[in-house]
């Protein structure tokens, strides 16, 4: 499903999501930004995947919000210019 309201990225940090508390953790920062719907967090792959309430969210504020919480990040898909939009054929 090709969308421009979602938005995946990797953690590249030395702090790695480590567990399942760590997962929740990023979960509850990340739900606490304005335009986020919902986020997911996976330990196992080091990927978070984030679902807007539309494609003008405020990416900054997601990068801060997990930099307040020690993760650095890169951009896989989303709607940002240079970054492919998630599900789009490469």
């Amino acid at each position: 499903m090709i969308t421009a309201t979602a938005l995946k990225m990797r953690v590249t940090g030395e702090l790695t999501i480590h567990c399942a508390a760590c997962e929740r953790s990023v979960e509850a920062e990340l739900s606490s930004v304005q335009g986020v719907r919902a986020a997911k967090a996976d330990h196992e792959t080091q990927l978070i995947e984030v679902n807007l309430d539309n494609a003008d969210a405020d990416i900054g504020a997601i990068r801060s919000a997990l930099q307040s919480i020690l993760y650095e990040v890169e951009l896989i898909c989303g709607p940002v210019p240079g970054v492919p939009i998630c599900g789009a054929a490469a």
